[in-house]
């Protein structure tokens, strides 16, 4: 997916996402969801996810007219599946979500699609990225401060999820968690850290 095509960015939003994004009003709403997963481009998807090969995954990808945040997490985790570890890192860190909006996006992965019924498929693999990427990171020591900011992003089950993703973060090295979430902003750092009594998330001599 590096192609010129690929590089495409995706169409402006519907003057209604602008609208909710432009008056506060929370994107977790049935409302925001509508609004964002009529974003989400199943067919390529799907395509994406049903590659048999890398190669035949790198095709598709290319073909594509334009890529956004939900099209980067498939073509990501497909290719942690069907490649070299090593190899798909890069585009495990290139999909992680960096603001609220792209996060809300992939997670209408989840949402019920045009038949009614969520895609099982695409379903498991926003979770099934939320996992790649975490591995990401504990293996390379890189994109701590990415994947801390992407925690604080979450709310619901994928929140809970991540929750415990970040525990197997510090148990992989808790002073690296530590330096990196001081990092964040206040406001930030409060969702990351939540109710852990672990050095980062209280004040220096703090119990």
């Amino acid at each position: 997916m590096s192609t010129a095509a690929g590089r495409r960015e995706m169409p402006r939003l519907s003057m209604a996402v602008l609208i909710l994004l432009t008056s506060g009003a929370p994107l977790r709403g049935q409302q925001g969801n509508d609004c964002l997963q009529a974003y989400l481009r199943i067919d390529a998807l799907r395509s994406l996810q049903s590659a048999s090969t890398a190669e035949e995954l790198e095709r598709r990808g290319a073909a594509l007219s334009y890529q956004d945040a939900a099209t980067r997490i498939v073509y990501a985790v497909r290719l942690s599946e069907l490649a070299q570890v090593k190899a798909s890192d890069s585009k495990v860190f290139d999909a992680m979500p960096s603001n609220p909006l792209e996060f809300n996006f992939v997670y209408t992965l989840t949402y019920p699609v045009a038949d009614g019924h969520a895609d099982s498929a695409l379903a498991q693999t926003f979770y099934r990225y939320l996992q790649v990427a975490e591995a990401a990171v504990e293996r390379t020591g890189s994109h701590w401060l990415e994947f801390l900011m992407m925690v604080s992003f979450a709310d619901g089950d994928p929140a809970d999820v991540l929750q415990g993703l970040t525990d197997k973060l510090i148990a992989s090295d808790a002073k690296r968690f530590a330096e990196t979430v001081r990092r964040l902003a206040p406001g930030v750092r409060a969702k990351v850290c939540g109710d852990r009594r672990v050095e980062g998330c209280v004040p220096r001599g703090g119990r």
